[in-house]
């Protein structure tokens, strides 16, 4: 990662949808296998809750956790 990363959610830059998601899933390993948690994906939330769903960026992309 570079010397500055900014938190950005998806209400403010919605063209980080595609490139955040593509860093994989999120979500801990239990959540995969109720019905309930099928129902708590990327995707969904993002898509429902824009503004809840944080993207860190390293420079103007998002950078993968550690």
């Amino acid at each position: 990662m570079g010397k500055f990363v900014f938190v950005v959610n998806l209400a403010e830059r919605p063209d980080l949808l595609e490139p955040a998601l593509a860093l994989g899933d999120i979500g801990a390993e239990f959540m995969k296998h109720d019905q309930i948690g099928a129902l708590m994906r990327a995707r969904r939330l993002a898509v429902r809750w824009p503004e809840y769903f944080l993207v860190v960026l390293d420079g103007d992309v998002p950078a993968p956790g550690r």
